[in-house]
């Protein structure tokens, strides 16, 4: 698991990882979404497998990190 930087808008610490079944879909997928409670920024993913969970929350990690270099 990848070290995660605070939030960029709003500083707070230890961003959440959730994920729900979007039944909508045919077939249903699984949605992840990694980002900030406080102030509601997220990521959203959508894949089909929970399997593939791990590797999704570690690329959702890995664009949360993403920060523009000053």
């Amino acid at each position: 698991m990848t070290e995660l930087e605070k939030c960029p808008f709003c500083g707070t610490e230890g961003p959440v990882f959730l994920t729900e079944w979007n039944r909508i879909k045919y077939p249903p997928t699984l949605v992840a979404h990694f980002g900030c409670l406080n102030c509601k920024c997220f990521f959203r993913m959508e894949y089909r497998n929970e399997e593939d969970r791990d590797g999704v929350r570690e690329e959702l990690e890995k664009q949360w990190n993403r920060r523009v270099k000053e």
